[in-house]
């Protein structure tokens, strides 16, 4: 009879006896793998019958494939925690994705099982920004790592609830495998995009900003002569109209020639709107009012093929803006919405109030944070395209025939929405219309009450007071002295601020109304204008310019407030304003 197990083994625990012991009873061959100390290593061991009352155990060391396996599962585990606390998203691909890190779920919003099995390109939209397929994208990108040449790409993906959001994509091929697998760390770079897009949208404004200075640098110098060449025509016109009898055949050319000069001073007024040289003389206004009072010439305006409806907010509150530029705002975004429809359409402007927050401006770099009311004109007419989008506010840009614009009309309209610190949005989709939003902040000041008769023009009285006319301009000068003459003034006239200075002196004082010109050789009206305050501190100043800043303003330094009559006027325009200005002094 054969030994027992343990006088094979004296030493052998009691769970092997228990095993052999169990080949004994059952007759069933027995497998198992441990570590058996007396020989010092890992085994394998098989025991069974080979004969009645005999069995056979068979070692084999398997010491070295135990540890082999042990490397590899540390190794194993490494990686899977280097795999897990990555930062950014990681994924081992083969045909498809085989597993991922914790990462990889929160930020693609869903589970593991939302992801293994998944092709790349499941992750993503179905076009790239570019236009390209992002599974014919991504089947390039992943052929090339395959074939040893790491890819590194910016990416659009989506989450699972079909949010897209920006990446940056590392492939690389793994070594030493059989198969052909692919680690892909993915790293989210939305914040990072979106603040390029902001300092993009920066430099964009600080461009335009640039270019209007230096058109407005150029507006400037040309304003104030264009403007004096334009009132000696609107005033000489203006007085030989007046002259001639109802039907003269000439008041109708004449008539011709003042429509000119005014659409000249339309010209000028726009240049310097959007070059910010025009004064502004913000006030509390209703913008639901200001659009209704607009609306039957703007339907004369833009003519009968033209449809224009107006859909005011039933509860609007006030902002603080300069009535006229509002005006002028409107009227060029209807007179383009006009142009865009060649063949007829219909022109909506709208009112509301909105509010936009942080994380909306965040989301959408072209907006501002606060409440707006918000002036929106949309057309039905051709649209335009992102190339034009990119253009349209420059400067005397145009998209229409030689001749037609001026391009100086949303550029404008820019300028204006700018200096009172709000902000303009402009969509389109070609061939079906375009949309301009122009956002004013809210104001906090109550809106006045309106009263019909505040709009009438007295007729202009005459006087006999003492003038003082001092401009440089002999043209002009010379029309103000005729026209303040036949309405009974006495005038003395001067060329410069030096020149006024003289005058008023020879006078002893005895002037009843400064006029002046602010730009002047030698002595300026600014300069002049203070040294008559000196001598003279309740003389009543009239300025008159076709270009300067509002006259009570900082840069105006010691000045006390006075009144400014811009060029070009009317001879009626001249006579009301001198009037209240002499009354105003009692």
């Amino acid at each position: 009879m054969g030994r027992t197990v343990r006088e094979v083994l004296p030493n052998v625990e009691a769970y092997w006896i228990e095993r052999y012991e169990q080949v004994v009873a059952t007759g069933e061959p027995a497998h198992f793998e441990d570590y058996i100390a007396e020989l010092d290593g890992y085994f394998e061991v098989t025991a069974y019958w080979t004969a009645p009352g005999q069995f056979a155990v068979v070692f084999v060391n398997v010491t070295e494939k135990r540890r082999a396996i042990q490397k590899l599962q540390e190794s194993e585990e490494r990686y899977r925690a280097l795999f897990e606390s990555a930062g950014d998203a990681a994924f081992l691909l083969g045909d498809t994705i085989l597993t991922c890190n914790e990462q990889a779920c929160r930020l693609f919003a869903t589970t593991h099982q939302g992801l293994i099995d998944k092709h790349p390109a499941d992750l993503s939209p179905t076009h790239q920004p570019d236009g390209r397929l992002s599974r014919e994208v991504a089947a390039e990108q992943i052929a090339a790592a395959l074939a040893g040449q790491p890819q590194m790409f910016a990416w659009v993906h989506q989450r699972s609830d079909g949010t897209p959001f920006h990446t940056e994509v590392s492939l690389c091929r793994v070594q030493n495998v059989r198969e052909p697998l692919l680690i892909a760390v993915v790293r989210d770079v939305s914040d990072r995009v979106r603040a390029e897009r902001e300092r993009e949208e920066l430099e964009a404004q600080l461009r335009h900003a640039q270019k209007m200075e230096a058109v407005g640098q150029l507006a400037g110098g040309v304003a104030h002569d264009f403007n004096n060449v334009l009132q000696a025509i609107v005033g000489y016109t203006d007085l030989c109209t007046h002259a001639l009898p109802e039907d003269a055949p000439a008041r109708s050319y004449l008539e011709q020639v003042r429509k000119a000069a005014d659409r000249a001073a339309d010209l000028t007024r726009q240049l310097l709107a959007f070059s910010r040289r025009d004064p502004l003389n913000p006030a509390v206004l209703d913008l639901n009012a200001v659009v209704g009072d607009m609306l039957e010439m703007l339907r004369r305006l833009l003519g009968e093929q033209v449809e224009v409806v107006f859909r005011p907010s039933r509860s609007l509150p006030p902002v603080l803006a300069d009535a006229s530029q509002v005006q002028q705002a409107l009227m060029n975004l209807c007179i383009n919405a006009r142009d865009a429809m060649p063949d007829g359409g219909t022109a909506v402007i709208e009112t509301a109030e909105v509010s936009y927050d942080s994380r909306f401006v965040r989301a959408n770099p072209w907006a501002r944070k606060g409440r707006f009311v918000k002036l929106q004109v949309t057309d039905t007419g051709v649209g335009f395209s992102d190339e034009v989008r990119e253009r349209m506010f420059e400067p005397f840009f145009t998209t229409k025939e030689p001749g037609v614009g001026t391009g100086l009309g949303l550029a404008t309209v820019y300028a204006i929405v700018e200096r009172h610190g709000g902000f303009l949005r402009a969509t389109s989709v070609p061939a079906a219309g375009a949309s301009f939003c122009l956002h004013f902040p809210v104001t906090e000041e109550a809106a006045p009450i309106r009263d019909p008769q505040d709009s009438q023009t007295p007729p202009a009285p005459r006087g006999r007071e003492t003038i003082l006319v001092a401009e440089d301009d002999d043209l002009v000068r010379s029309l103000a002295v005729a026209v303040l003459e036949r309405a009974g003034y006495t005038v003395v006239s001067a060329t410069d601020g030096d020149d006024a200075l003289r005058i008023f002196d020879e006078h002893g004082g005895s002037l009843d109304l400064a006029l002046i010109d602010i730009v002047m050789p030698r002595l300026g009206g600014r300069d002049a204008a203070r040294e008559l305050r000196k001598r003279a501190p309740d003389l009543p100043i009239l300025f008159l310019s076709g270009y300067a800043h509002q006259p009570g303003q900082p840069d105006w330094g010691d000045l006390p407030p006075t009144e400014l009559l811009r060029k070009p006027y009317s001879p009626a325009e001249l006579l009301s304003r001198v009037r209240s200005a002499l009354d105003g002094r009692r």
